[in-house]
């Protein structure tokens, strides 16, 4: 068995891993209150240690680091995931303090979205630079990181949802003005 191989299998059966853990996980369907949201956003940023930890492990590796196509690269593609990495936090820490700002919720959904992203990318990096135990950790996360984005998206469009709610109800309720005061000025 060749060494490519050898980490191509080692990354499938971290990732087999990852799936039976996912399937064991209970997805959360319920609503999100505001206290809700931040006990989640607490322990989501809580979870992202373990990725800032694999990130900064890679990083300080003093070995040149070669893409998934054998090329040489540069460390800046890490240094610009760990500060989306960190990005991504900030927007946790801001969506915690205005639970009920949509766009926050967006952009959180799309950072989280690229988390996974960036995650399964340097996972492949750490592999293809015989970093095992990195790629490992890092591989690990995709599926519980998957599971919080996706309830990170489930309350994005509750937040919609309500917020296409409240724009239906203030139309009626401007349509049923207006219609009141053309009756008004009708009848005089």
């Amino acid at each position: 068995m060749t060494a490519r191989n050898h980490k191509k299998l080692l990354s499938a059966i971290a990732l087999l891993g990852c799936v039976i853990f996912a399937v064991s996980l209970p997805i959360r369907a319920e609503s999100f209150t505001p206290a809700k949201l931040r006990q989640f956003l607490s322990q989501y940023d809580k979870n992202l240690d373990a990725v800032a930890s694999g990130y900064n492990q890679i990083l300080n590796q003093n070995l040149p680091l070669r893409g998934t196509e054998g090329s040489i690269i540069g460390r800046l593609p890490l240094e610009r995931r760990r500060s989306r990495l960190a990005e991504l936090r900030q927007t946790i820490r801001k969506l915690g303090m205005h639970p009920n700002n949509l766009v926050l919720a967006i952009t959180l959904q799309n950072q989280s979205e690229a988390l996974l992203d960036d995650v399964e990318d340097v996972s492949q990096i750490a592999f293809d630079n015989d970093y095992e135990e990195a790629g490992l950790r890092l591989s690990r996360l995709q599926i519980p990181l998957g599971h919080d984005q996706q309830i990170i998206e489930r309350y994005t469009y509750q937040l919609a949802r309500a917020a296409q709610m409240s724009l239906k109800k203030f139309r009626s309720e401007r349509r049923e003005s207006q219609h009141g005061l053309t009756k008004v000025h009708s009848e005089s």
